[in-house]
């Protein structure tokens, strides 16, 4: 996702807060009113962010979503994260690379 739409979903939330905050009945209570308004523009900033990574995915080049789609992250724990690679020697290298930072299973093997 490209830095407009980062920027599109960091502004609609603060935004569309206020204005559901301003725009809602004064008769309701506070804490309502800033509920109502917390729950909307969570809402509509996750819509824009999505609707913007969709358009970002959609005119990305063969090779950028071959890149993004070579390595998953399979479990993530605060103490650490576990990948999935599809090319054998990339996940090769990445654990060249990462070396002091693997963990070992149990059995032996490392991530």
């Amino acid at each position: 996702m490209g830095r407009l739409g980062r920027f599109v979903a960091l502004l609609i939330g603060p935004l569309t807060w206020l204005l559901i905050y301003v725009l809602s009945p004064s008769g309701l209570s506070v804490v309502i009113r800033v509920m109502i308004a917390i729950v909307v523009a969570v809402i509509a900033a996750r819509l824009v962010f999505a609707f913007f990574r969709r358009r970002s995915q959609a005119a990305a080049h063969p090779e950028k979503i071959a890149i993004l789609d070579s390595a998953r992250m399979t479990h993530f724990s605060w103490r650490a994260a576990t990948f999935s690679f599809d090319n054998e020697e990339f996940a090769r290298r990445v654990m060249q690379l990462n070396e002091p930072r693997l963990m070992a299973h149990s059995n032996g093997d490392t991530e």
